[in-house]
């Protein structure tokens, strides 16, 4: 594929992307037609569509086409349609591929399931390109082929783009595209980042608001106050402290003095009664001797 043709394709899905709402795994619903034709080619048909998309592909068959490709008996067709998803399209007879492709693509007058939409037939291919956001691929001599946007989408997106600059510049939603209910789900279900509070002024980097000289006298005197208060307290218990002690000290003094006093009566006591038995002992001593020296003399005579 040619390097203009690849970039032409990339603003047609970068297109239908922002107005349509188209997003990867882009659905591709291919016809049995083309299925045929590129198996009588022998074009690689998954390969073809993914270089035109350039994003990721899912492809649809439908039970319809899959039903006239077994009519058809052509078993490679039927293991390339085999590769693919099976749609139910909900049909109880077998319908033709231009009545079930446009069944399930045009649902009220709009792509409601953005398919892409990859057939051989010609009037399906025209009666498609009356719905806006229908992107139509073909097969024209073993090159795939994607169509222009059609009209009908051209003029919905001119549309998109007009009213993108007139509802307002100033507006915070202009040019912007609701989110459908799975991306609201998958918003919601982000865990929210909690705000930071703001915190206030740095009470360390703030001045200290100037008092009067009248409120500064006052705090002074009060401080004053306290103090001589505190001193006076301090004063008085000093004072207890102080004749407690005394009193002790009273009381030691008394008691050491009268246990001197004892201790000095009982030895005077004692010495006086040890002095009386010594004197007592000598007396006796002096009469014994005088009456032995009596009795001495009396036998000389």
């Amino acid at each position: 594929m040619r390097q203009k043709r690849a970039k032409q394709y990339r603003k047609q899905l970068q297109i239908l992307k922002t107005t349509f709402k188209f997003k990867p795994p882009i659905q591709c619903v291919v016809d049995d037609n083309l299925i045929l034709e590129a198996t009588n080619a022998s074009y690689d048909l998954i390969k073809g569509i993914n270089s035109i998309v350039q994003t990721e592909t899912k492809f649809f068959v439908t039970q319809c086409c899959i039903q006239h490709l077994y009519d058809s008996k052509n078993q490679v067709a039927i293991d390339l349609a085999k590769r693919m998803e099976k749609r139910r399209c909900g049909h109880k007879d077998t319908l033709s591929s231009f009545d079930c492709i446009k069944s399930i693509t045009n649902v009220d007058g709009e792509n409601k399931f953005r398919y892409l939409v990859a057939t051989q037939d010609e009037n399906l291919r025209t009666s498609l390109r009356n719905i806006a956001g229908v992107p139509l691929v073909f097969l024209r001599r073993s090159v795939l082929i994607m169509e222009p946007l059609s009209k009908v989408t051209r003029r919905v997106v001119d549309a998109v783009e007009r009213m993108k600059l007139t509802q307002g510049l100033n507006s915070i939603d202009a040019g912007k595209r609701k989110l459908e209910t799975s991306e609201e789900d998958t918003v919601e279900e982000q865990p929210k980042h909690k705000k930071k509070k703001v915190k206030g002024v740095n009470p360390l980097a703030m001045k200290k608001k100037q008092k009067k000289p009248q409120q500064q006298q006052q705090q002074q005197q009060q401080q004053q106050q306290q103090q001589n208060e505190n001193s006076d307290e301090l004063n008085g218990e000093g004072g207890d402290k102080k004749r407690r002690r005394r009193a002790r000290s009273r009381k030691t003094d008394v008691n050491t003095s009268t246990s001197g006093d004892l201790i000095a009566d009982a030895d005077a006591d004692f010495k006086s009664e040890v002095d009386s038995k010594v004197s007592n002992r000598e007396e006796s001593k002096i009469e014994d001797n005088v009456s032995n020296d009596a009795e001495l003399a009396e036998e000389h005579k």
